[in-house]
């Protein structure tokens, strides 16, 4: 990400940061039972995987781009007036004089009043009262000085981009080293270098969420046929919504744009009956829906994932190109298959301003259904019911950080007779989500 000027003062800036990190740590809630924490979904790829990694000081380096425009430039100047040096050379020589000259004076009727009058024609056509041609000598001049800027431009580019390099990487190393001492002065603390390398790299990102909204909603799924009859399952719908944005400062770096790549990660089911079920939907880039080809090979990338018991659906959907300024939407529907008592977890790998989070539960089982964020700060409930609930999150979402849900089938009351407490079995249904 490239520096930004800020209106704050030094003791502002160190006052509004201590103050942040001193905030109260998060405490993980007990887990439930068939905790399951998949990877997170619809990600940037964290840092230094996919993407290109922007360079640690842009800032410092000479625009590229700009010096190789001047040069072409000046090489178009330079070959314009060589060339321009030439047709003025042909328009003032005109014919040539010479084998008039012969004739008149080596032939054999040669008469010497004649030969003296056209070498006086000669040598007035070619040289002025003083001796010098003139227009000649400004032609020679010409060439001359476009030879001397062609050779001046081949052999700056030849050594100066490699000594502009060498300045480059030696004005990076002390940029960074200074920016470590700066993190140490302003907590005054000795950090571990890893721990300030990782926040540099996490800051020097040029991409920001500005906002994720994901909803989910709960439905039973259950079948009266082979091992899983008479089991229940939660069948997990999900809408993805998210804006990303490239808050890179094109003024201040050579190449400002940078290669976002939108991945899906599902979770494995436990039973190897419902990984069939969990399946792609749909995707949407900036409100286009990919093609059915690539959602086909989607879907059979994730089925792919699942041949092994241990790893999770992983497909890269596709890498976009943002240019400064430039905003990314993605939103995405897909189908999840979880244990009726469960936990999902959702953890982001990009830097995001606001989240929401809405639970809809349609399994007619009146869950208990919990929120967590997995944040410092606190997921606050807003317009909830029975069977709707909405959470909300307006603070800065680190990188691994995101919230975790649970549902859990509520106990019978303790005044409730034993008998009424054994919920009758609901005929199977023999479907998919």
């Amino acid at each position: 990400m490239a520096d930004r000027k800020s209106n704050l003062s030094p003791a502002e800036i160190k006052a509004r940061t201590l103050a942040w990190w001193s905030r109260k740590p998060f405490s993980p809630p007990a887990p439930p039972l068939s905790v399951h924490e998949p990877p997170p979904l619809l990600h940037s790829d964290s840092l230094g995987q996919k993407g290109e990694e922007p360079h640690p000081h842009r800032h410092w380096i000479v625009a590229e781009e700009k010096t190789t425009r001047t040069t072409l430039l000046t090489l178009a100047i330079c070959s314009a007036i060589f060339f321009f040096a030439l047709l003025w050379q042909q328009r003032i020589d005109g014919p040539d004089d010479y084998p008039e000259l012969l004739r008149r004076c080596v032939g054999g009727a040669t008469i010497l009043e004649d030969c003296k009058a056209a070498i006086t024609e000669f040598h007035e056509k070619r040289h002025t009262f003083r001796g010098i041609d003139m227009p000649l000598a400004g032609v020679d001049v010409l060439k001359s000085l476009s030879v001397a800027l062609l050779v001046s431009v081949v052999v700056s580019n030849l050594f100066e981009r490699g000594n502009r390099k060498r300045l480059n990487d030696t004005l990076s190393a002390k940029a960074e080293q200074i920016s470590i001492n700066v993190f140490d002065g302003l907590f005054g603390n000795s950090h571990p270098p890893a721990a300030l390398t990782a926040i540099k790299k996490m800051l020097e990102r040029p991409i920001l969420r500005k906002r994720l909204d994901i909803s989910y909603t709960l439905t039973i799924w259950e079948t009266s046929e082979g091992r899983l009859a008479g089991r229940k399952f939660v069948c997990v719908d999900v809408v993805f919504a998210g804006l990303t944005q490239n808050i890179a400062n094109p003024k201040m770096s050579q190449d400002a744009s940078f290669d976002v790549p939108v991945s899906l990660s599902l979770p494995n089911p436990l039973v190897d009956e419902l990984r069939p079920l969990v399946v792609l939907k749909s995707v949407k880039i900036n409100d286009e829906p990919i093609a059915d080809e690539a959602l086909d090979r989607a879907n059979a990338q994730i089925q792919a994932g699942f041949a092994e018991d241990s790893a999770d659906g992983n497909v890269d959907i596709c890498i976009y190109n943002l240019k400064p300024g430039e905003e990314l939407r993605v939103e995405a529907c897909y189908t999840m298959m979880k244990e009726f008592e469960d936990t999902e977890v959702f953890r982001s790998f990009q830097i995001t301003e606001a989240l929401t989070l809405s639970v809809i539960d349609r399994t007619g089982e009146n869950l208990l259904i919990r929120a967590r964020a997995i944040h410092p700060g606190t997921l606050r409930s807003i317009g909830s019911n029975a069977s709707f609930l909405k959470w909300e999150l307006y603070d800065i979402v680190l990188p691994q950080q995101g919230l975790m849900v649970w549902w859990k089938k509520p106990l019978p009351s303790a005044s409730q007779p034993v008998s009424a407490r054994q919920p009758r079995r609901k005929a199977g249904t023999g479907g998919a989500a």
